[in-house]
């Protein structure tokens, strides 16, 4: 443990020392101004005062990639990485009517669970510190109280009522299914049952003696086999839109207007009324979440009184909160034009002002450079408190000059000054700080991306996790770590001794100098986007045929080649709709729905030859199919031929990754995004192989 260990360090510096000792007094005594951060150093700086400070915190973040960035950063700094969760945003934006991802749906339930179960169960864990971004900051949710009345826990030698459990559960939002495989389940065969809560990374298997819980197993869900005993696990709500209250979102609806939708958006909001009304959970439920409860709350509720909230960039977010005002009126507006969406939808988030009211109400801390016009009644008055503008220097830039860095790296060490070298090339490092006889130490390596999203999982509950008490120095000295950190900095040089705002003379070296490949090699290792679940944006519906001109030929998925005369208005039964005219032989017409436009698409061919059109209500369009289905089905014929002529083939088996090959991959400036390294791993596998390797990657 290197990084942890620097925090320690940190502590020593007399500004630092005074901001914690300020915090720490109740209420808080806060700087009127800005912190000024260096922005490398933020992270560092927020690990260290979820630490010294040892209470709950709420970082925001304009954007969501930062606060992604930001999130895995902190977890690297922190004792206690597993504390450090982030609140993802939603899948769809502001008005937009798209169910989110599975992923998003239980990572959000699970972090708001953890966060607002904290006081009441703390259970030895460390308080959370919560980062979050703009759009996640302004939607409207589940009320913390509401949160917490909703979980239960369930322990071995519990006594339960078997139907109200399970009413309970389905009040929850959980789906009685034959075989527990997602989260959001559950299953009753007997006396046994199966749930899946989104709190635990595994589904559990209950199993009764009479009304008596008699043990508790987690099992796999793709096998269905148990695994390990359990004493107890938390059982949460399967959904932010508690399932009891859709009558009253329902009632909160009451007023919109579905006339001047287009059909099928019209039966949709039925059908998902219908729903509300009978209390049920289903697909696309998260469009009415923000009206499911009478004061629906944001993730700022979810901060204790004594927490801390801590502002990364107070003009960034503004100005992103102002942008996602913008975007979500102005798509309201496209959509209600185009009958996708009602008119008289209240509105689903909170506005930029009233997000600024609530966290100028309440003291917290700016990290940047600039802050925002606020009322300064809630705060204390706290001039003597020092900002920590020069507390953290830019380190120096090598871009690659091995012998300037190695040079720079003797003095420091003779000088006694304490230097972190974290790098992907922390072995070639090594080896030119040993040629070179330049001693140095080894710290524990980094985990990578995967590693830590494993390790900042939920802990299986019965596991305590102890603040450390008991501070380490990090020894003077030169030391490599392997791994990747985002950027470096260093620690100002001070003494006890100095007064409070006082710092040490500028041509002082720095008392810890942290340098990361940015400043080694002169690149930046960026993290990679984690996968997110594909979702189906709301769109217009001409967008289907916005490429077709008259003329054009269409396919239509049932009828057949077509031309495509136009976009005209019929009035049938008094109701008067737009279509799309698509022309067939003998003066044949059919007429498209625009909102059916997806039926059609623009007819590609090998040549310029002009295709064959048939007359509607014929045979011929589907004769055609089964040609073309019979000819697909004489290709992969084919194709079975020949790769079964290839794996009886001899080919070449290459030899395994030699520590050249490592090396020259940990040369590479960015971190390779998870089909990138399925990919290299499967192609690898199969040049090992004494077989011809046919593999296409783009």
């Amino acid at each position: 443990m290197v990084l942890p260990d620097i925090l320690a360090l940190l502590y020593d510096h007399p500004a630092y020392r005074q901001l914690v000792e300020a915090l720490a007094t109740r209420p808080p005594r806060l700087p009127l101004t800005p912190l000024g951060v260096l922005s490398a150093a933020r992270p560092a700086l927020l690990a260290a005062l979820h630490t010294h400070l040892n209470r709950p915190m709420l970082v925001v973040v304009a954007r969501a990639d930062a606060a992604r960035i930001l999130t895995q950063q902190i977890q690297l700094w922190s004792p206690h990485p597993e504390a450090v969760p982030r609140l993802p945003d939603p899948d769809a934006l502001f008005y937009e009517r798209i169910a989110w991802g599975r992923d998003t749906v239980c990572e959000r339930i699970r972090v708001l669970a953890a966060v607002a179960t904290w006081p009441v169960e703390a259970d030895h864990r460390p308080p959370p510190l919560l980062v979050t971004s703009a759009r996640a900051l302004m939607l409207k949710t589940i009320p913390p109280a509401e949160l917490r009345g909703a979980v239960r826990n369930l322990h071995v030698g519990q006594r339960i009522n078997l139907n109200e459990l399970v009413t309970h559960w389905i009040q929850l939002g959980y789906q009685p299914v034959t075989v527990v495989e997602e989260p959001g389940s559950f299953s009753r065969r007997g006396g046994i049952l199966d749930i899946f809560s989104p709190y635990q990374p595994r589904p559990v298997r209950i199993e009764l003696f009479g009304d008596e819980i008699e043990s508790l197993r987690t099992f796999d869900p793709l096998t269905q086999r148990s695994e390990q005993h359990i004493q107890r696990f938390k059982v949460v709500p399967a959904h932010e839109a508690l399932a009891r209250y859709g009558p009253e979102a329902r009632e909160a609806l009451r007023k919109i207007d579905l006339s001047n939708c287009q059909p099928a958006a019209r039966a949709s909001f039925e059908e998902d009324f219908e729903h509300l009304e009978r209390a049920e959970r289903f697909q696309g439920i998260e469009f009415y979440l923000p009206f499911f409860y009478d004061t629906p709350a944001g993730p700022l509720d979810y901060l204790p009184p004594d927490g801390l909230l801590v502002v990364e960039d107070s003009l960034e977010l503004s100005t992103v909160m102002e942008e996602l005002d913008a975007q979500a009126r102005e798509l309201l507006q496209e959509l209600v034009r185009h009958g996708e969406l009602p008119s008289g939808l209240p509105r689903p988030y909170f506005t930029p002002q009233e997000v600024r009211n609530s966290v100028g109400a309440r003291p917290h801390l700016i990290l940047s450079r600039e802050g925002w016009e606020m009322s300064t009644g809630a705060l204390e008055d706290a001039s003597a408190t020092p900002a920590l503008e020069t507390l953290f220097m830019p380190a120096p830039v090598y871009g690659g000059q091995v012998k300037r860095l190695v040079d720079d790296l003797r003095e420091r060490a003779r000088a006694g000054a304490s230097v972190v070298l974290v790098s992907h090339q922390a072995a070639r490092l090594g080896e030119m700080l040993a040629d070179r006889q330049i001693a140095f130490h080894t710290g524990a390596p980094l985990p990578g991306p995967e590693e830590l999203s494993e390790t900042v999982a939920l802990a299986v509950e019965g596991v305590e996790t102890v603040v450390p008490q008991k501070r380490e120095v990090l020894r003077a000295g030169i030391t490599l770590i392997q791994g990747s950190l985002a950027e470096g900095w260093a620690l100002d040089q001070a003494s006890s001794s100095l007064s409070m705002g006082e710092h040490a003379a500028s041509d002082r070296p720095a008392r810890l100098l942290l340098l990361t490949d940015a400043e080694i090699f002169g690149y930046y290792k960026p993290e990679p986007r984690r996968r997110t679940p594909f979702v189906r944006r709301a769109v217009a519906p001409e967008t289907f045929f916005f490429d077709f001109q008259p003329g054009d030929y269409v396919v239509h998925v049932e009828h057949g080649i077509g031309i495509f005369r136009g976009l005209v208005k019929l009035d049938l039964d008094g109701v008067e709709n737009e279509y799309l005219q698509v022309d067939y032989a003998a003066n044949d017409r059919l007429y498209v729905p625009v909102y059916q436009a997806d039926r059609l698409s623009r007819y590609v061919s090998v040549d310029d030859k002009p295709p064959v059109i048939y007359r509607l209500g014929t045979a011929e369009w589907s004769i055609v199919k089964r040609r073309a289905q019979h000819a697909v089905e004489e290709i992969a014929q084919e194709l079975l031929e020949l790769y079964a002529a290839r794996e009886i083939t001899p080919g070449f088996a290459f030899a395994p990754d030699t520590p050249w090959q490592q090396e020259l991959e940990a040369a590479f400036p960015y971190v390779e995004t998870e089909d990138q390294l399925r990919a290299i791993t499967q192609v690898k596998r199969d040049m090992e192989k004494p077989k011809p390797m046919d593999r296409l990657i783009c």
